[in-house]
């Protein structure tokens, strides 16, 4: 099965029990999960194909994002003053996937000179009957101005974003929303000087002071819109153009192709970067977040809980003793943060949900089974005899069993899902768990005489391990539901 195929399945059954991941020991207000929408076809061809299908037009903008979405980063203010989506093109062809939304099409913007979009495909549109505007320059900053130029035929102008056309492209898709929504000329520039004339006009500077010179915001009598990192100007473009909103769009911060078609349709909502570790506390209270593009499931899934999450301050006082079996005692979100104040590895952050989710569905405290899996994998790191490939998640063996460092004494799983389901399963038969001990587990020492014979964490001492197991397990769950 294709690790698309995997996630999508996982990301169902994940929702089933996202709320789970809110609803705490004691008493806590009711949260609503937040609506939920995936937009992405087979290739970005057709994920801009679905999102034009989400709008009327009659007009659209042909573009190539092959090796660049610096003509992207231009059309998106033409969108706006247009009412056209922007589709996708290849140099010499037009994929199918764009064709069939051209058939009832008036007129097309080609963005870029011939280099980026042939003639070939010109004369394929004229041939089709179908009105035909080139609008390029000799650079990606002049192809710019040029669309700027018919923006200001359509439109009035009164204000304009300048970006860096080199190195600024992750800061810059932040305000492509904006500047369809406000039909608003994005200006590519070199980050030191602009050859556009913008007097009289509202100036906003995308990104900090390593893509756009402070001697270039002083010039322009610029407003600098920028932060640390593509998330952080992100963050301040939501804060100061979509105040109060609790609708959102979000894309892969790293696959910046996908948010820039997307950026037609994030006109009243806007459209947020996000990635594994990005913060994802702007999505908290969300009524709605549409997946945009081949963002990965789980980091979707991240979005969704964290829309779901309650305040911190209702979460119930931190248990002095922990039972196996329980509702969860800690969110989520606070496993997150206490793996990243731990400074986990990738991976752990990766498989953190599956933890999480897995625990969850089998009643097992996820706390546990986040806390135990970084004590056995060193949060998956590892320096032991198990590295990542035995995809082990808290160091079980084989029925056989053996020495601690015997390599062939340990299991290996086929996925990180049945390598966690086993360590939830072991848990859960030592707990004494309704059903058990099962058939068919996936726990490969899933013995009968060990059922039962650990109800708290703390006793977990001397039966799964040393004798201050259970005891190093309960201080690791304290500090994750502190947090």
């Amino acid at each position: 099965m294709k690790e698309e195929e995997i996630e999508k399945m996982n990301f169902k059954k994940v929702m089933s029990v996202c709320m789970a991941s809110t609803i705490l020991a004691g008493s806590f207000a009711t949260v609503n999960a937040a609506e939920k929408e995936v937009i992405q076809g087979k290739n970005m061809y057709e994920t801009a194909g679905l999102i034009a299908d989400k709008q009327k037009y009659d007009s659209v903008i042909l573009v190539n994002l092959d090796n660049s979405i610096a003509d992207g980063l231009s059309a998106s203010g033409l969108s706006g003053a247009a009412n056209a989506p922007i589709l996708l093109t290849k140099k010499d062809s037009i994929p199918e996937e764009t064709l069939k939304r051209l058939k009832n099409v008036k007129k097309v913007y080609i963005i870029g000179l011939e280099a980026a979009i042939s003639k070939k495909v010109e004369d394929k549109l004229k041939c089709d009957g179908i009105s035909v505007e080139r609008l390029g320059g000799s650079n990606r900053n002049k192809t710019s101005y040029s669309v700027a130029d018919k923006i200001s035929e359509l439109k009035n102008i009164t204000s304009v974003a300048i970006t860096n056309g080199t190195n600024g492209e992750a800061d810059s898709i932040s305000i492509a929303s904006t500047a369809a929504r406000d039909a608003m000329p994005v200006i590519l520039t070199n980050g030191k000087t602009i050859d556009f004339n913008i007097k009289n006009k509202k100036v906003y500077a995308i990104g900090g002071t390593s893509v756009i010179s402070n001697s270039l915001v002083k010039s322009t009598n610029a407003e600098r819109l920028g932060g640390s990192n593509r998330y952080k100007t992100n963050e301040i473009i939501l804060n100061k153009f979509y105040p109060n909103v609790n609708e959102y769009y979000v894309a892969d911060g790293y696959d910046l192709k996908n948010a820039l078609v997307g950026s037609t349709l994030a006109k009243d909502a806007p459209l947020m970067l996000v990635s594994k570790g990005s913060d994802k506390s702007v999505f908290k209270g969300a009524s709605k977040i549409s997946k945009i593009g081949n963002l990965s499931y789980s980091i979707y899934e991240d979005c969704l809980r964290r829309a779901s999450s309650n305040n911190i301050n209702n979460i119930a006082p931190i248990k002095e003793n922990f039972d196996i079996l329980s509702e969860p005692t800690s969110t989520y979100e606070q496993c997150r943060r206490w793996a990243e104040s731990k400074r986990a590895s990738d991976l752990f952050m990766e498989i953190l949900p599956i933890l999480y989710n897995t625990a969850v569905e089998n009643g097992v405290d996820p706390t546990l089974v986040v806390a135990q899996c970084a004590k056995e994998t060193g949060y998956c790191k590892f320096g032991g005899v198990l590295d990542a490939s035995f995809k082990n998640t808290c160091g079980l063996k084989t029925p056989n069993g053996g020495g601690d460092y015997d390599k062939n004494a340990h299991t290996r799983f086929d996925s990180w899902e049945e390598g966690a389901l086993a360590q939830v399963q072991h848990l859960a038969l030592y707990a004494g768990k309704e059903g058990y001990p099962l058939e068919n587990p996936k726990d490969p020492r899933h013995f009968a005489d060990l059922f039962g014979k650990c109800k708290t964490v703390k006793s977990l001492s001397n039966n799964w391990a040393g004798s201050s197991y259970g005891e190093d397990l309960e201080k690791m769950m304290k500090e994750i539901v502190s947090k």
